[in-house]
């Protein structure tokens, strides 16, 4: 989501709009204020997300005022996740401002979600008759309108997408990539499996660390990246210990120059419980990576099993490590995922995306607005 959010406001900024960008100031908003800050787009660090009622009316409140006191003519709102924010939403519905609102992430229990939702969902549904929503893939924009019980054809979509040039080009050159899979302690002829996201409970790392034991005996020559932040990396460093992986195993943190990493590496694995329709996952096919990754909604949308990667259960982790040492097994099979998995990563072009949505924020605001306010919130 951070990703999006920048990419647009960036964006937005150089075609002549005039943008304000308001974002919690929370850790992982950090790297997209600082781009905005290089790209000279204005922005505003605002609290996070309330979690006590009384400081959630006060947020409400303080949210309605900066609208009142900025009258923009359109506004770009970003749900991480569908229950977030509802007394935001329905401020811009009841002010009578033009919005767009994307929903990214899409829920693994929707019945459950739902049922958590009951009190407020009329907020979302009365919000939804003033506002143009589009989600980030067919199954998020389903999902979407099954949780507030609005028509499937009110909610648009939107794929997520990435720079495939910058992301191909880096797959087929080679310097640098000796340099980094030998930092890795890795020979020529062994394996570099990588994984990217931030490390939260719902990218599901410590499954992952769990099928990559069960693989490392049988495969010595493997070793497994994993390159992002987030509150379960000291945990999963301390899973790690515990299966004993040792220096098989690498958590980088923070990594500024992901298309090296992609390009060092030979295959992606994603083994999330839920996503919207992830950049990583699309970054990696577009260097030229095989995948494997869990069956999260809207998977499919991206993978087809067997032709780009391998797609497992969500949560089955000896099938996770099944698939890896699938894919390993077969080079020839290898090229061929990462050819296709390069040409499908094609059709989701971060062009695509960014003209998508300045249209339809375009014709949201009715006529060439004079300011564009964009509220993101992130998931804390």
């Amino acid at each position: 989501m951070e990703e999006h959010a920048a990419t647009i406001a960036v964006e937005a900024a150089r075609a002549g709009w005039d943008v304000t960008v308001a974002a919690p100031n929370v850790e992982e908003m950090q790297p997209v204020f600082e781009r905005l800050r290089t790209n000279h787009v204005k922005h505003a660090r605002v609290p996070a997300a309330a979690r006590r009622k009384r400081d959630h009316v006060t947020s409400v409140l303080g949210f309605a005022g900066a609208l009142v006191r900025t009258r923009p003519r359109v506004v770009l709102f970003e749900l991480p996740w569908p229950r977030f924010a509802p007394g935001q939403l329905l401020s811009l519905a009841l002010l009578g401002v033009r919005s767009v609102v994307v929903f990214h992430l899409v829920p693994a229990d929707v019945e459950a979600l739902r049922r958590q939702l009951e009190p407020r969902a009329w907020m979302f549904r009365a919000a939804a008759r003033r506002q143009r929503w589009i989600a980030v893939s067919e199954h998020a924009r389903a999902t979407v309108a099954r949780l507030f019980d609005v028509p499937l054809e009110s909610i648009g979509r939107v794929y997520n997408g990435v720079d495939v040039q910058r992301f191909g080009s880096a797959s087929s050159a080679a310097d640098g990539v000796d340099g980094i899979r030998a930092s890795f302690g890795l020979e020529r002829d062994e394996a570099l499996i990588l994984s990217a996201g931030r490390l939260t409970p719902q990218k599901c790392v410590g499954d992952l660390l769990t099928a990559f034991a069960d693989l490392a005996a049988r495969r010595p020559d493997a070793r497994l990246v994993i390159a992002g932040e987030g509150p379960e990396r000291a945990r999963l460093e301390e899973r790690s210990r515990s299966l004993g992986l040792g220096d098989r195993v690498r958590l980088l943190g923070h990594v500024e120059d992901l298309p090296a990493l992609y390009a060092a590496a030979d295959l992606f694995v994603m083994a999330s419980s839920y996503e919207g329709f992830p950049f990583a996952l699309l970054e990696a096919m577009a260097a030229g990576l095989p995948v494997v990754a869990t069956r999260f909604g809207g998977a499919d949308e991206l993978v087809e099993h067997g032709r780009e990667g391998l797609l497992v259960p969500a949560g089955d982790v000896g099938g996770l490590a099944a698939a890896i040492e699938a894919i390993l097994a077969d080079r020839p099979a290898m090229a061929s995922m990462a050819q296709s998995a390069q040409v499908k990563a094609g059709r989701f072009s971060k062009a695509s995306m960014i003209e998508q949505t300045l249209a339809i924020l375009d014709r949201t605001a009715a006529e060439r607005p004079a300011q564009l306010f964009s509220g993101l919130r992130a998931r804390t």
